[in-house]
């Protein structure tokens, strides 16, 4: 079937299809070609477009005009409560940089997008750096639909991870679920790692935060050089340091505990609360330490 063809099948359909799956090898005429027809589909909720070759500028645009058509705001404002419905959005894109990324990012910003999937392939030796990862924390900064987003690139670094960290810390409130995948052994240390405590200690709203490498990708785990010469540890050590105070938030954040404070739920209620985490020890300890004058509530005065 021809990009034309495909088209004008979507144009018939468009009033029914709510999702669409392009699982082939798309150029920038294919893109440019269905891109129109698309855009104006506003009942579509799915989309999951791959293989496109992004290598450079002149073959990202058809992809940039796809995805634009898609996520349009019909009365050409910028307010964002008149885009598309598309709510989810998977992306395979081939040999992207850091420019690409940041155009990509740009766009998708101005979506309402809740769940997102960006394949990002790049074999080569021109991999997406810090820079390029950075573009996905102004995405979240500027986004306050996106609940989950998965990002499988080629590597993560402690400024990489440090920019999400920050965003999620300071301004988005609506990412519950975020995964990091990566072709190359990570390059985070305790630097990368604190930020996301440190994030966690503030944000009652991520419920899953994932950093791994991808299952196809070398297992041979680079070293990272760390004070002394001499001193050499993996990404995987670091991570083991921090792993259980970051598994802590994220219980805490999963059972909605953060925000439960006295007075302004009955005892009762935080009463039914703690008998439901049972089990978790650290939570029953968090809520307790948290709301001391619950210990209070059923003490009489018996003083004379």
């Amino acid at each position: 079937m021809s990009y034309k063809e495909l088209s004008l099948m979507l144009q018939v359909h468009k009033r029914s299809l709510k999702g669409l799956v392009l699982d082939t090898a798309v150029d920038n005429s294919g893109a440019l070609t269905i891109a129109n027809t698309v855009g104006r589909n506003n009942n579509l909720k799915a989309l999951c477009l791959g293989t496109f070759d992004c290598r450079d500028e002149t073959r990202r645009d058809g992809l940039l005009s796809l995805i634009s058509q898609v996520l349009r705001t019909p009365n050409l404002s910028h307010d964002k409560s008149s885009s598309t419905s598309l709510e989810y959005l998977s992306l395979v894109c081939q040999e992207l940089d850091d420019d690409g990324v940041h155009q990509i990012a740009k766009v998708l910003a101005q979506s309402r997008l809740r769940e997102l999937m960006l394949f990002l392939d790049n074999a080569n030796d021109t991999s997406i750096s810090s820079r390029g990862v950075s573009a996905f924390a102004n995405l979240l900064q500027a986004s306050d639909t996106i609940e989950e987003m998965s990002v499988i690139c080629n590597i993560i670094d402690d400024d990489g991870l440090v920019s999400i960290a920050s965003v999620l810390e300071r301004s988005n409130r609506t990412l519950k679920t975020l995964r990091l995948q990566c072709t190359k052994p990570p390059r985070v240390t305790s630097k990368g790692y604190h930020s996301v405590v440190q994030m966690l200690k503030r944000n009652t709203v991520v419920e899953v935060f994932e950093l791994s490498r991808s299952e196809d990708s070398s297992q041979d785990d680079s070293l990272i050089e760390v004070d002394a010469p001499s001193e050499m540890l993996s990404s995987e050590d670091f991570r083991l340091e921090f792993q259980r105070e970051i598994d802590f938030y994220l219980r805490l954040n999963q059972a909605g505990i953060r925000n439960l404070q006295l007075p302004d739920f009955a005892p009762s209620q935080f009463l039914g609360k703690l008998v439901t985490l049972q089990d978790d020890l650290d939570a029953l300890f968090y809520m307790l330490s948290a709301n001391p004058s619950f210990v209070a509530c059923g003490v009489k005065d018996t003083s004379p």
